[in-house]
This record gives C-alpha cells, sequence and structure tokens, in this order.
C-alpha cells in the first residue's frame, strides 16, 4: 500500500514529501471532502514537489460535464512525469448515466494534458448522505469512461472512519472488483495508523490521509511527528501474497508511484 497524504499549501506539501510520502494530494479541506485548490495554490503544490513524487488534485463534485469542465479551466492542472491523478466526485449525482457523462469529460481532458495525467473516480461509503451512487455502482461508469482507478472516501467528515460505514467484506469485494477491472485502488475517509492494520487484508493500492497527519484535525496543520507515525505503521504493513495482481505494473515502495497504463 502507498500513502497518499492531501496537503493545502505548498509548505504542506513540501513537508509531506520530506517525510516519505508516497502521493501529495492538492486539496482544500475547508471546501468538503473533495475540496480543490485555487490556481495559484495548485501550482505552487506542483513547485515544491521533487520531480518523483505524484501530484493528485482534488476536482470537488460534478453533477454534469460543463461543471467539471469549468473546475479543469479553472485550475489547469498540470503534467507531471512522476504521475498526476485527478480526483472527482459526484455528490448528487444518483444516475449512472450522469456519473458516466462527467468521467468521460474529465478522462478526455486528461489525455488532453498528457499519459501521465489519470482520472480517479471517487464514491462514499455513505453515498446515502451524499445522495450519490454507492461505490460499487460507480465502478461502472468508472471502466466504461476509461477512469485509472476508484477511490472510496466519506461525505460526512463528523469523526467517524471508513470503517464505520462500511464492512470489511464489502470493501473486500469492492478492492476485488475494481482490480479485476484493471483499476488502480484507493480508500480514504477518516482513516488512522491502527486502520492501516486493519486493511493489510484487502491490500488496496493506495490510503489516503488528512486529519490522521494534522495537528487538530483536518483543518489543522500537517505534523511531522505524525507522518513518520504514519509511514512507521505503514512500513509494518505487509501485503500479503494471495493478493490479487494490482492495475497496471506498481514499482516496489522505494520508488515512485507509476500511473496505470491502459
Amino acid at each position: 500500500m502507498r500513502l497518499l497524504v492531501s496537503v493545502r499549501s505548498a509548505a504542506e506539501a513540501a513537508l509531506a514529501a520530506s517525510n516519505g510520502v508516497d502521493i501529495v494530494d492538492a486539496k482544500e479541506p475547508d471546501a468538503g471532502p473533495l475540496g480543490a485548490v485555487a490556481r495559484s495554490v495548485l501550482r505552487d503544490i506542483h513547485l515544491a514537489l521533487p520531480l518523483d513524487v505524484p501530484l493528485g488534485v482534488a476536482l470537488g463534485d460534478a453533477t454534469v460535464p460543463d461543471e467539471i469542465g469549468r473546475v479543469l479551466d479553472r485550475l489547469g492542472p498540470p503534467a507531471r512525469v512522476s504521475g498526476t491523478f485527478l480526483k472527482v466526485g459526484f455528490a448528487g449525482a444518483c444516475r449512472v448515466e450522469k456519473v458516466a457523462a462527467v468521467l468521460r469529460r474529465v478522462v478526455e481532458r486528461a489525455r488532453e494534458l498528457g499519459p501521465s495525467v489519470q482520472v480517479i473516480a471517487a464514491s462514499y461509503a455513505d453515498y446515502d448522505r451524499a445522495r450519490s451512487l454507492s461505490p460499487e455502482q460507480v465502478l461502472e461508469p468508472a471502466i466504461e469512461a476509461g477512469a485509472a482507478g476508484a477511490l472510496i472516501d466519506t461525505w460526512s467528515k463528523d469523526g467517524r472512519g471508513l470503517l464505520q460505514h462500511m464492512s470489511l467484506s464489502a470493501l473486500a469485494d469492492w478492492v476485488t472488483r475494481a482490480r479485476r477491472a484493471g483499476l488502480l485502488t484507493a480508500v480514504a475517509g477518516s482513516l488512522t495508523a491502527d486502520d492501516l492494520e486493519i486493511l493489510r487484508e484487502l491490500g488496496p493500492d493506495v490510503v489516503g490521509v488528512r486529519g490522521a497527519a494534522c495537528r487538530g484535525g483536518r483543518a489543522g496543520t500537517l505534523d511531522p511527528q505524525r507522518l513518520q507515525h504514519l509511514r512507521t505503521a505503514l512500513a509494518r504493513v505487509a501485503v500479503p501474497t494471495s493478493q490479487p495482481p494490482s492495475a497496471g505494473e506498481l514499482p516496489e515502495p522505494s520508488a515512485p508511484l507509476a500511473p496505470v497504463t491502459r
């Protein structure tokens, strides 16, 4: 499993990278579970990262293609040789056709930016609160649109984590189905260092955190000691050899996460 940490500034991005974070994710926590940062902040985060560190870019939630198109125009996400991952969610979209249309638009724009830019279809474990499709339902349009990966997060940031919204068996089924379809798998949602051991048996490709890496919760400040604690916890987690192969060719932990080729 690789560690993704969400940051809201260039200073946090540099701190995360210097503490061994595998993927640095640009996100504004005050703007929702997938809140996008300002264009200038995204540029500064991009410039603050070493070339070998992949960049995640939260685009927010969208229900129609034009909506996500405007977000992409405003942000101007960069193409990085180490990989750029565009994450889009679908709060308020309860129809597969709407989700598929949004994803097709994002995938089309990603291809225009270059082969290192990939799309991650985000879903919510508490999808009823988000008024959206379930994680299982989002997989179908993600596969159809040509997304590189899928993410399960939580919509409500009320202290309850992913493992309080979904059973381990449901998560395992989701990881297996996504992997069989060739998707990179990621999980997030108020995860803690202790959750990494629990998630070990599922072996998702990426685990994402924000609050666990900060003093004062997700709206607080990134903390180097917490980052190191997460890295130590992750180092103790060995993915069982019985796990199915991941999507694409994922390098060894000492190398950067390669973008998925489809």
